[in-house]
């Protein structure tokens, strides 16, 4: 694969910002429809750490709090461990941004920096979030309108 660098969904919610922000952005929120748990403080510089029971861990650090429009995390590409620390040819940047709308939100979410991961990481890092955010925004979607997740 050559110039894959984003994986950008656009969801429009019927769902009020301070809803979709909660979901988001707290543990009771994110452990509902995002991995199986999630340990977190929603701060700037703040580790945050996601475990999927199938998948294993995904750590990173907390880049942006603009409570209400905007939440963003740096995180590791999958396979690098805890103990490595991340800069640009191992984790890729995840941005959450929230517009109101007349029916509700919509709810960008942007991951970016792939173009920068190392080969080896590239394709497959890609490849396994481009299907994994397909199936977990599909979560986010349910859990919201109160649906089984």
């Amino acid at each position: 694969m050559t110039n894959i660098d984003q994986i950008e969904t656009i969801l429009d919610l019927s769902h009020p910002p301070q809803k979709v922000w909660h979901a988001i952005t707290t543990p009771e929120g994110l452990n509902q429809w995002f991995g199986n748990r999630v340990t977190m403080s929603l701060e700037e510089g703040s580790p945050i750490l996601f475990e999927w029971d199938e998948y294993g861990q995904a750590g990173g650090v907390i880049q942006t709090v603009d409570p209400m429009n905007i939440f963003a995390y740096r995180w590791r590409a999958n396979g690098i461990p805890e103990t490595v620390a991340m800069n640009e040819t191992n984790s890729t940047l995840v941005t959450f941004e929230l517009t109101p709308t007349p029916a509700g939100t919509q709810l960008r979410v942007l991951e970016t920096g792939f173009a920068t991961l190392d080969p080896e990481l590239r394709e497959r890092a890609f490849r396994e979030n481009t299907n994994g955010w397909a199936t977990e925004l599909e979560e986010l979607v349910a859990y919201l309108s109160g649906q089984p997740v």
